[in-house]
């Protein structure tokens, strides 16, 4: 079993991209369009709420946890940060809510192919939410954030499912707050927080 690290700690290892200096428009319609979409005809258990709406940088999800999983019952908040140079880079995505899975850091940080290693011009916004829900139902564990719990999760499926539902109850079941309401009333200082720490690097 191999592993990855998680975002958090590689957070300095960061190389420049050169992009065509009609990226940011292109970035800035296809964002626009994309949560516009999101919001008006959102896929079943995803809620999305742009936190920035200058320029479409930081949004805030809500994923249900997916029937017949451990997470079933719980809403998972994620924060979304689209890059300057979307689509040509992909989104840092990093789960709020504290989840036990084999690809999500302790850190927060989603360890997914289609993001780390195989992002395309194709995929949207939507489809990165969809593919973070369903990874929630069918974890991948050759390589993992989390080598532990993916080990615990492929020779102990049990205990981790008892463990993922114990950490499902006791920070995502919070009686669905509303993402306005956690935009609002939780994270009022969170997006200039990740502006500071991003200025930093």
């Amino acid at each position: 079993m191999n592993s990855v690290t998680c975002r958090f700690c590689l957070e300095r290892l960061r190389f420049p991209i050169l992009f065509p200096v009609e990226a940011p428009n292109l970035r800035y319609r296809r964002i626009v369009h994309e949560i516009k979409n999101l919001c008006t005809d959102p896929p079943y258990g995803i809620r999305v709420l742009a936190l920035d709406t200058e320029t479409y940088s930081h949004c805030l999800a809500g994923i249900e946890g997916p029937p017949q999983s451990p997470y079933q019952g719980g809403l998972f908040y994620v924060h979304v940060l689209v890059p300057d140079s979307y689509p040509i880079r992909p989104p840092v995505i990093r789960f709020l809510t504290r989840i036990l899975h084999p690809n999500i850091s302790f850190h927060g940080d989603v360890g997914m192919d289609c993001i780390q290693h195989n992002w395309s011009l194709a995929l949207t916004l939507e489809k990165l939410l969809i593919s973070v829900q369903s990874l929630l139902t069918d974890p991948y564990t050759k390589v993992c954030m989390e080598p532990v719990i993916g080990a615990l999760y492929t020779h102990d499926i049990g205990r981790f499912e008892v463990l993922a539902k114990l950490w499902t109850w006791k920070f995502a079941c919070h009686d669905y707050l509303s993402v306005d309401f956690v935009a609002s009333m939780v994270l009022p200082n969170y997006v200039e927080q990740m502006r500071q720490r991003l200025s930093e690097c």
